[in-house]
């Protein structure tokens, strides 16, 4: 009876060294597939983490300097009310692009 107590805990003992030296059964090429996927997902979600959720501008130098950059003051004029309008959307977006909230 013991000798089959001390086979039954030896072949469960052979048998978990057989497995844990096997590995998980992933190749490596798999594994860094997936290691490159989970480098892109957390590069992205610090992008993201940088404007959002979109703030106020901390001063108006900061709203001026920001403004600044900004190309859409650089077109060519216009008259049109609809045109006016578009820019304003254009710098809405842009702000949001930066983490920034403007309301028109």
């Amino acid at each position: 009876m013991r000798l089959s107590m001390w086979l039954l805990l030896g072949s469960l003992i052979l048998s978990l060294v057989v497995v844990l030296l096997a590995g998980c059964g992933i190749p490596q090429s798999e594994y860094d597939e997936l290691n490159a996927n989970y480098e892109a997902a957390r590069n992205e979600l610090a992008e993201i983490k940088e404007v959002y959720p979109p703030k106020d501008f901390p001063s108006l130098t900061a709203l001026n300097d920001w403004l600044l950059e900004n190309d859409v003051s650089e077109k060519p004029d216009t008259t049109y009310a609809e045109d006016w309008y578009g820019r304003a959307l254009e710098v809405q977006e842009d702000a949001l692009k930066d983490g920034y909230v403007v309301s028109c």
